[in-house]
C-alpha cells in the first residue's frame, strides 16, 4: 500500500513548514480560460488533489478532503465531498444566527495521535471556480455538505493547520 506521508506534506517535515504555514497562490483565472498549457498545468494538479482525497492510503485515514498545500502545490485549490475541486475558494460569509459547532478533527499534515476539538461555523457562504473558469456559489453551506470540511481546507490555503 502506499504510505500517507510519502504523498502529504507534514509539519515535521522542515522543508515542507513553508508550504503550510504561508498563504497560497490564486490561480490565474485569465490564464486557466486563455491558455490551453496553462489549463493542463492546472488540470493536472487538480487531478492530483482529486486523487489524493479520495484515496486511502497506509499510515492515516482516509481523507475528508485535500488541499494544495497538503499536496505541496502552493495553489488555492481544494477538494471537498461533494462538490469536488474548488478552485480559489472564497469564504463569503458565516450565518450567525446559528452558534459554532464544536467538533472533533485531525489533518494529514500534523497526523495527531488523538483528534482535538476545533471551532466549526455550522451555516457558511461561499464560492469557487471550477477547471472550466466557471464561478458557482453555495449558499447555507453545512456539515452534511462538506462545510466542517471546506473551513479546514480553507485554512490550509491561508497557511493555517487546524483551525
Amino acid at each position: 500500500m502506499i504510505k500517507h506521508l510519502d504523498y502529504c506534506t507534514h509539519i515535521l517535515n522542515p522543508e515542507d513548514v513553508a508550504i503550510l504555514k504561508t498563504q497560497s497562490f490564486d490561480v490565474n483565472l485569465r490564464l486557466l480560460k486563455t491558455s490551453p498549457g496553462y489549463k493542463a498545468i492546472i488540470q493536472q494538479i487538480c487531478n492530483y488533489i482529486a486523487w489524493s482525497a479520495t484515496t486511502l492510503k497506509e499510515g492515516y485515514s482516509k481523507p475528508k478532503g485535500w488541499s494544495g498545500p497538503n499536496a505541496g502545490i502552493p495553489f488555492r485549490i481544494i477538494y471537498v465531498p461533494p462538490y469536488g475541486i474548488m478552485i480559489n475558494p472564497v469564504w463569503i460569509s458565516t450565518d450567525t444566527k446559528y452558534e459554532d459547532a464544536y467538533v472533533k478533527s485531525n489533518c494529514g499534515s500534523l497526523t495527531l495521535p488523538k483528534t482535538i476539538q476545533v471551532r466549526r461555523d455550522r451555516v457558511i457562504n461561499i464560492k469557487y471556480w471550477t477547471i472550466d473558469g466557471q464561478e458557482h456559489s453555495v449558499e447555507r453551506m453545512t456539515k452534511a455538505d462538506g462545510g466542517y470540511t471546506f473551513q479546514h481546507e480553507y485554512a490550509h490555503c491561508n497557511g493555517e493547520l487546524i483551525k
